[in-house]
């Protein structure tokens, strides 16, 4: 008798993390420079604060040759790269390049929703909220700690 084996599905097409929102840090840890996202595992995230002072949460590896710019610095409300210095705002565009000009169309990171509450920030892992950031009925904005990832 032959003997069937079963199949699991291929893993490829499962998102390595839930569409959802996450904790990104608070301003106070935004206001010391750039916050790498430590969740979702196998994605790269992070945020700063960019001009005027409003919290933004791009893609974390520079489209230029990946560097990983949670390492990077603030310059004028832009992220810039700690590897060649490209800047980039808010909405993920590369605004400036020290080495040359015009900046190409490709030069820039993908831009993630982002939701305050209270001190904390948190951004949405797609280009696109799909839903709102969750309520927490009845507790103050203040009053709420971040639990450590895991």
């Amino acid at each position: 008798m032959q003997q069937i084996q079963p199949t699991a599905p291929d893993a490829a097409p499962f998102a390595a993390a839930p569409a959802s929102w996450y904790h990104l840090g608070t301003l106070a840890q935004l206001r010391r420079g750039p916050v790498r996202c430590a969740v979702p595992p196998g994605q790269a995230f992070v945020g700063f604060l960019a001009e005027g002072g409003v919290p933004a949460v791009i893609s974390g590896r520079c489209a230029h040759m990946g560097a990983d710019l949670a390492c990077g610095t603030i310059r004028g409300g832009r992220l810039a790269c700690p590897l060649h210095g490209w800047e980039y705002g808010a909405d993920g565009r590369c605004a400036h390049m020290p080495a040359g000009e015009p900046i190409p169309n490709w030069a820039r990171q993908t831009s993630f929703p982002m939701a305050r509450l209270g001190e904390h920030v948190f951004f949405f892992n797609r280009p696109q909220a799909r839903f709102p950031l969750p309520d927490f009925d009845g507790a103050s904005a203040d009053g709420l700690l971040a639990a450590k990832p895991f």
